[in-house]
C-alpha cells in the first residue's frame, strides 16, 4: 500500500496541472513509487514524445512508500476528480493493489473517491541527456504566447539558428508567420560557434507543455540534430520532456 497527502494549495494545483497536462498525452499513466521519489514516465499515443517526471518525496507533505510500488490508472476520470478540487482542502491519496483512493477534506465537507486500477505492460525507458549543440531558456509564458501566435499558420515548428539569432517559423496555406526573438527575451542562450541549423517538430507536442507557464516560469529547451528536442524547468519536481523531430517527407 502506498500513501501520500498534500496540504497547501499551491502543491495542489501544481500536482493538478502535472495530471491535466498528462491527459495530452495519452489516457493511462503508470506511476513508480519508493521511498525516496515518484516517477512518472509515458508515451504518447503516437510515439512522438516522452515524458519523464520525478517528484522527490520531499515534495508531499507526507509520504508513505516502503518499498517500490507501480500502478496505472485512466487518466481521464482522475483528471475530472481533481477538476472538483476547491480551495483550502487538503488531498489525501491511497492506492493498494485493486484501486486508487482520493480524498479531498476541508471544513465545508469531505469528498471520497475511488477508482479501479489498470492492468498496463510498459517498459521503463531510460532517456538520454546527451549535450546539444544549441540550448536557451526563457520565459514559458512568453513561448506559449508564441505558440498560440504561430498556430494560426500552421501545425509545424522550425526553430532556426544561425550564428546568433534565434527564430521561430510555421507555414501553412493561408501564409506563413516568423518570428525573430530579441537575445532581451532569452533568459540563456548557449550555442556553438558558427552554428547554422533548422529543427522541425509538430508543433502541438510543444504546446501541450507551455501549459505549464501556471506553475512553471521559466522553461528550457535543447536541441540538437542528433537527438529529441528535450524541455525541462526549473523547480523541485525534475521533469524532461523529450520530442521528436518532424520527418522530411511528413
Amino acid at each position: 500500500m502506498f500513501k501520500f497527502t498534500i496540504d497547501s494549495e499551491t502543491k495542489n494545483l501544481e500536482w493538478i496541472e502535472i495530471i491535466k497536462f498528462t491527459k495530452n498525452l495519452t489516457q493511462y499513466v503508470t506511476m513508480i513509487c519508493n521511498s525516496e521519489n515518484m516517477n512518472i514516465q509515458l508515451m504518447d499515443d503516437s510515439h512522438v514524445s516522452l515524458l519523464n517526471i520525478d517528484i522527490p518525496s520531499t515534495w508531499f507533505d507526507s509520504y508513505n512508500c516502503e518499498e517500490s510500488f507501480t500502478f496505472s490508472f485512466n487518466n481521464n476520470i482522475i483528471s475530472k476528480i481533481l477538476s472538483l478540487y476547491t480551495k483550502n482542502t487538503k488531498s489525501e491519496f491511497e492506492v493498494d493493489d485493486e484501486k486508487f483512493y482520493i480524498h479531498f477534506l476541508n471544513n465545508n465537507e469531505n469528498k471520497y473517491f475511488q477508482v479501479n486500477l489498470v492492468d498496463i505492460d510498459s517498459d521503463i525507458l531510460e532517456p538520454q541527456m546527451n549535450d546539444t549543440d544549441l540550448d536557451f531558456s526563457l520565459s514559458t509564458k512568453v513561448l506559449d504566447n508564441y505558440l498560440n501566435d504561430l498556430s494560426i499558420f500552421g501545425e509545424n515548428i522550425e526553430i532556426q539558428c544561425v550564428d546568433d539569432r534565434l527564430k521561430l517559423i510555421t507555414r501553412g496555406d493561408e501564409g506563413e508567420l516568423n518570428i525573430d526573438i530579441q537575445k532581451d527575451k532569452l533568459d540563456e542562450f548557449n550555442v556553438v560557434d558558427d552554428y547554422e541549423e533548422t529543427f522541425q517538430y509538430s508543433m502541438k507536442y510543444i504546446q501541450y507543455i507551455t501549459k505549464l507557464k501556471i506553475i512553471f516560469t521559466k522553461i528550457h529547451l535543447f536541441l540538437d540534430k542528433n537527438s529529441p528536442l528535450r524541455i525541462t524547468f526549473e523547480g523541485d519536481i525534475k521533469i524532461n520532456y523529450f520530442v521528436a523531430p518532424k520527418v522530411e517527407d511528413d
